[in-house]
């Protein structure tokens, strides 16, 4: 994504990314896909900057964690209920203390936010498997593909995507020291010897990693996290912007700096002074000064924010009702009621939900198959959003009266003793 443009405000776009395949140090003819975070960079981290362009949007964090848990959903069961053995199985747990259906709500985080996921697989002297083991994206790389486009190794580090800055030289991690793994085949088991499932959305551009369709919405992450910033850098500092000024000229960069340069060597006096010079073709003939007055009330922030919500939050094909807010002009005007959210939200699961689950479902169903313990499925349930109301029978009077009334209980009636009768004698 190129850098951008609004309102003679310059956002510049988070990394952009790509892979690429280089020659590992494992071995002579083995090779690791590297999945590099820009064009310009072999760091391999292209997962950790997906971690970070999480940290920077408080919107886009709520929907990767939202989307997390629908895909999970209570997690996974057997499709026949008599199943006891898939439900003894999902409940067991690993090595690392995790049950396997904990491993599945991790799988399910990873595909909101990478859209894929890392298990091993870990068989039995008789070649069935009997443990599954989460393991993190940035720990990930794929081998070399074969004839149809499939790794048959996978490498695990806990190094990848580190880097370390040295004078501004970035030192690549080691290679050599990553773990080589078997793809996951039943197969073709080696004793003690794990195997790496590899679970991943189709993204329609044929790499082995995919890219999260939510990153068409990467520039507007980015705004909200630069109006975020702005307005902690006004808080704190008293930062604020005097005006632009308009310079109807293009000059080129190194000129434009002296420019600058000069100008501020001429104003000094002017302290705190905080001006955007714009240079290009303006409609003014020479400079002018346009000063604004800057507060947190500037309908730029509301329209901005407003617009960046919406594109994030359709870039993950969500609706504002899921958070919510309200779809109209006015951004966040009205909100929808409890039936808007329970509506959207059943529509996402349908949309969008449903082809994570189905993926995660297909891979989960090969390990349990392998094992002969036959398929699990995952229940979608809807939210219970109405309060139920009190009723009569749930309470006492004297309840009633405090709850609805706010009144002190029923004073108890005197106990009076009856007149004595005069016996006939």
């Amino acid at each position: 994504m190129e850098e951008q443009e609004i309102n003679n405000i310059r956002i510049v776009p988070f990394d952009k990314f790509y892979k690429r395949i280089i020659p590992s140090t494992v071995s002579t003819k083995d090779e690791i896909i590297l999945f590099n975070s820009s064009a310009e960079s072999d760091d391999n981290a292209f997962p950790n900057k997906l971690l970070d362009l999480k940290a920077l949007s408080s919107i886009h964090n709520n929907l990767i964690e939202m989307k997390a848990n629908l895909i999970a959903s209570t997690g996974l069961y057997p499709v026949d209920d008599s199943n006891q053995a898939l439900i003894a199985f999902l409940n067991k747990k690993n090595g690392a203390g995790e049950s396997h259906n904990k491993v599945v709500k991790k799988v399910a985080f990873d595909l909101s936010l990478h859209e894929q996921a890392f298990v091993e697989v870990i068989y039995d002297g008789n070649k069935i498997p009997t443990e599954m083991y989460h393991k993190p994206v940035t720990t990930m790389r794929a081998g070399e593909v074969n004839d149809y486009g499939v790794p048959d190794y996978f490498y695990y580090s806990d190094t990848f995507g580190l880097i370390e800055n040295t004078r501004d030289k970035r030192k690549r991690n080691d290679y050599a020291n990553a773990i080589k793994l078997p793809a996951f085949n039943p197969e073709k088991v080696k004793k003690n010897k794990g195997q790496i499932l590899h679970i991943k959305k189709y993204s329609g551009d044929d790499c082995v990693y995919p890219t999260p369709s939510y990153m068409s919405a990467e520039y507007w992450i980015m705004v909200t996290h630069e109006i975020a910033s702005y307005v902690l850098n006004k808080f704190i500092n008293g930062y604020f912007i005097d005006g632009f000024l308009y310079i109807n000229s293009n000059l080129p960069e190194e000129q434009q700096k002296a420019f600058i340069q000069e100008f501020a060597n001429k104003h000094k006096g002017s302290k705190g002074k905080k001006i955007i010079f714009v240079f290009g073709n303006t409609a003014v003939s020479k400079p002018e000064f346009v000063p604004i007055q800057d507060s947190l009330t500037n309908s730029v922030f509301k329209e901005f924010m407003g617009e960046a919500t919406k594109q994030i939050v359709w870039a993950h094909g969500a609706s504002l009702e899921q958070l919510s807010l309200s779809n109209s002009d006015s951004f966040g005007s009205t909100n929808p009621d409890s039936n808007d959210i329970n509506v959207s939200r059943l529509k996402y699961i349908n949309d969008v939900i449903k082809s994570y689950q189905e993926v995660m479902l297909e891979s989960f169903n090969s390990i349990f198959e392998a094992a002969g313990l036959g398929q699990a499925t995952v229940l979608n349930e809807t939210l219970k959003l109405t309060i139920p109301e009190l009723q009569p029978s749930d309470t006492t009077e004297d309840e009633r009266r405090e709850i609805n009334l706010g009144l002190p209980p029923k004073a108890a009636a005197p106990v009076t003793n009856p007149t004595p009768q005069t016996p006939v004698g």
